[in-house]
């Protein structure tokens, strides 16, 4: 009975002595607690807008019906990599791949390392990755260069017609 007891006090420090690093894996309390929202009236234009969620900066931008016709029917082929090397959520696997067809949200971090990828003007149908040189077109689907995969699409939804909102940490 002394060795029982001896092994499980034993046990329950080596638990106490832990919970300091298990309690550190975990996000801090000021980022778990929010509810991050958008406001979509702060989009200009086609021109795209970065917002912190989590630790991620995520990209969200308006196309218009001219983008979404060259999404529709792009002009170059996708390659396998766009097609089979997809993270979004599944109200979102669509041609489009996102809630609305002209509203696009999805992780500004490009799949190949940690460069923004960037829209260098607004009239260029893609974006591009100033580090690697990846293309992408406007859902995030990769085109060509040595990005592995698509841009993330994280977790979101629309609050009303003018805001999205990202759930509590999500990172994507």
């Amino acid at each position: 009975m002394l060795v029982t007891v001896a092994f499980g006090a034993t046990g329950v420090g080596a638990v106490l002595a832990l919970w300091p690093f298990i309690a550190a894996l975990s996000p801090p309390d000021d980022i778990r607690a929010k509810r991050i929202v958008f406001n979509l009236a702060d989009l200009q234009q086609n021109a795209p807008s970065l917002v912190e969620v989590g630790r991620r900066a995520v990209m969200v931008f308006r196309r218009t019906p001219e983008e979404l016709v060259l999404l529709r029917n792009p002009p170059e082929p996708l390659g396998e990599r766009a097609v089979l090397n997809s993270r979004e959520p599944e109200a979102a696997r669509n041609w489009h791949r996102s809630l609305k067809a002209e509203i696009a949200v999805f992780n500004a971090t490009c799949t190949r390392g940690d460069c923004v990828v960037k829209r260098f003007a607004a009239t260029e149908p893609e974006l591009k990755c100033p580090c690697c040189g990846s293309r992408f077109d406007l859902a995030g689907r990769v085109l060509s260069g040595p990005a592995s995969r698509n841009l993330d699409v994280p977790p979101y939804e629309f609050v009303g017609d003018d805001a999205i909102a990202f759930p509590e940490y999500a990172t994507g």
